[in-house]
């Protein structure tokens, strides 16, 4: 061998072996922390998900619940029960069949399901039970374990069609047990949104390994073995821990696990460990080509060009240091010459901030997913303080009713008695005026206890309840100085609903609003407008608006910062029931001068057949 030669193989040993060293590095470096990332993703992604079925499966139970305690059924007639089982039909959401049972197990009144599609538009939605379903429903119903704790979730099942159901039982008064099948279509709407690549699985399990929820149908229909997977086999002993896992038919795969709180279940999220790193697989190609420029380099150049590689591969390898701690801001240096080099660090600069890029992604919709839990918490709260007071202004109105009306009617009597003395005569009109502050509270609490949706359904033109309520407060309005702009849209749809119970709401928030501004004079502008499928009422006004820590209170019954005024806190409390009770929603928002509360209902839909 000629000493070139020699000297040729040496140049490259000396100059390849770092080079292929460091090169190696960050390969390895740059896949571990790329699986390290996208493990800890899929676990906060089955944990979120785990976290959204629970609190869908206990919010429906919690329904239930307060519709099972809401009325003794042990006072009504059979025919009565079977109504009172439609009323709770209608109010769950999800629930395909509802059925009472006394405390022997025996039915007592006829299930509630529907075997055909409704004309009513608010149950088109609503799973159909075909023949055989009742009985399965009848067989997944937790009867025993309900009487005993008050409350319980069945083994989950499918329909005769496949669709995944659920039976949940609570124990009511009159020592019934109200039974309700929920449909779990919109826990798999959940996995539905899950953004995977096309070899992903996402899927629930129950306890003994097999799949209730997939996007997949024919795994749910035939409620698929899946407890052969190793993750699975971890969850049965108790030790959960996301990593690359072994798994049928996906092979090597970045899996992670989640319990789901009070059911037993499990979220399973596993992606193909060939797919997950795809992208690296490519700077991995780019990185071996430039590997392969730089020993034809080193062998052109000699040894004098060793020292000129050596920093840029030190420089990269510290990346790969970098981005393995979890520094995806770290860069780099880029060379100014257009060389293998120099390519080689872009590349890894435009790995490192697809890696960034792949981390705030993620970051926003964790936090995008924690505000919807957040709201979907919210609005749970102020159901359950709306159904408490609901529950203390029937129990209590005719506990102080009587007493109260033998006040009034004593003092009233007294007052009639014109030989009365002056000073006995303030102190009774007092104790009349407050008793009949008493009334006017007791009557706010009954309207608070009627918890049914409004009994007179009709198409209302909501700008024309609205247009009547402020011509009707006109004067009040004009002589406390408040200026009203309306600013109407044309054509607008009708919504469903009582109009009476509607003006009741639009009353109460144009009187809040006069009340915002009776330090001084204001405007208060009134707009409808709507799209396809939602009204919006906007009434905003440039009072005194509402501070931070009251915001989200207002909605509160018997919270007011108004007592000087002789508010009762009751009044917002009621526009939010009655909007709930027409399937709406109200928000309000405090604005720099002023507030502004907005009103969603939703339209009457014009179906056609074709």
């Amino acid at each position: 061998m000629r000493v070139g030669t020699r000297t040729t193989l040496a140049m490259l040993l000396v100059a390849g072996i770092p080079l292929a060293i460091a090169a190696w590095s960050a390969v390895t470096l740059s896949e571990k922390a790329l699986v390290k990332r996208a493990v800890r993703a899929s676990d906060a992604a089955a944990e979120i998900m785990a976290a959204r079925i629970s609190n869908t499966i206990d919010y429906r139970l919690r329904t239930v619940e307060l519709a099972a305690t809401g009325f003794d059924l042990s006072t009504l007639a059979a025919d009565e029960r079977t109504w009172a089982l439609r009323l709770v039909f209608r109010q769950v959401p999800g629930a395909s069949a509802v059925a009472l049972f006394d405390s022997t197990g025996n039915q007592a009144a006829e299930p509630v399901f529907l075997s055909e599609r409704p004309e009513d538009v608010a149950l088109q939605e609503r799973q159909l039970l075909k023949a055989g379903d009742i009985d399965r429903f009848a067989g997944g119903i937790p009867f025993a374990l309900a009487r005993e704790m008050g409350r319980a979730v069945g083994p989950a099942y499918v329909s005769v069609d496949g669709s995944p159901r659920v039976a949940v039982a609570v124990k009511g008064r009159g020592d019934f047990v109200l039974a309700v099948e929920l449909s779990l279509d919109s826990a798999s709407s959940l996995i539905d949104e899950y953004e995977g690549g096309s070899g992903t699985q996402v899927f629930v399990v129950d306890e003994s390994g097999r799949v209730i929820l997939a996007s997949d149908a024919v795994s749910v229909a035939n409620r698929e073995d899946r407890s052969s997977w190793p993750i699975i086999q971890q969850l049965t002993k108790g030790e959960v821990q996301a990593g690359v896992f072994t798994h049928p038919k996906l092979g090597p795969s970045l899996t992670a696990a989640r319990r789901v709180s009070g059911l037993g279940w499990a979220v399973v999220i596993a992606e193909p460990k060939n797919q997950a790193l795809a992208g690296a697989r490519h700077v991995v190609m780019r990185m071996l080509m430039v590997f392969g420029a730089a020993l034809l380099l080193a062998a052109l150049l000699g040894v004098g060009l060793s020292r000129t590689i050596s920093k840029p591969i030190q420089a990269l390898h510290q990346g790969t240091k970098a981005i393995e701690h979890g520094d995806f801001d770290h860069r780099v240096p880029e060379r100014a010459q257009s060389d293998e080099l120099g390519d080689l660090a872009r590349a890894f600069n435009r790995m490192a901030a697809e890696v960034q890029g792949w981390r705030s992604e993620l970051e926003n919709k964790v936090k995008e997913r924690t505000q919807e839990l957040h709201k979907s918490q919210d609005l749970l709260i102020r159901a359950q303080k709306m159904a408490a007071v609901g529950q203390l202004g029937a129990s209590v109105s005719h506990e102080i009713n009587n007493p109260l009306f033998a006040v009034l009617a004593t003092t009233e009597m007294m007052l009639a008695d014109p030989e009365l003395d002056t000073e006995h005569r303030e102190d009774l009109e007092e104790i009349h005026r407050g008793s009949l502050r008493i009334k006017d509270i007791v009557t706010k609490l009954l309207q608070m206890a009627d918890e049914e949706t409004p009994a007179q359904q009709q198409p209302i033109e909501v700008v024309s309840v609205l247009a009547e309520v402020l011509d009707r407060l006109g004067t009040q309005l004009d002589a406390a100085g408040m200026r009203v702009v309306r600013e109407f849209g044309e054509s607008l749809p009708d919504v469903l609903g009582d109009p009476k119970t509607l003006d009741e709401a639009f009353v109460n928030l144009i009187d809040n609003a006069q009340l915002a501004m009776m330090a001084s004079t204001g405007t208060l502008t009134v707009s409808v407008s709507a799209d396809a499928q939602i009204l919006r009422v906007q009434l905003q006004d440039d009072g005194s608006g509402i501070s931070e820590e009251n915001l989200h209170r207002v909605f509160d019954p018997f919270f007011t910062t108004r007592l000087q005024a002789g508010s009762k806190g009751l009044g917002l409390a009621r526009v939010n029931q009655i909007i709930r009770d027409h399937h709406g929603s109200i928000v309000v928002d405090s604005l720099a001068k002023g507030a502004s509360f907005t009103i969603l209902l939703p339209t009457i839909q014009k179906r056609s057949i074709v």
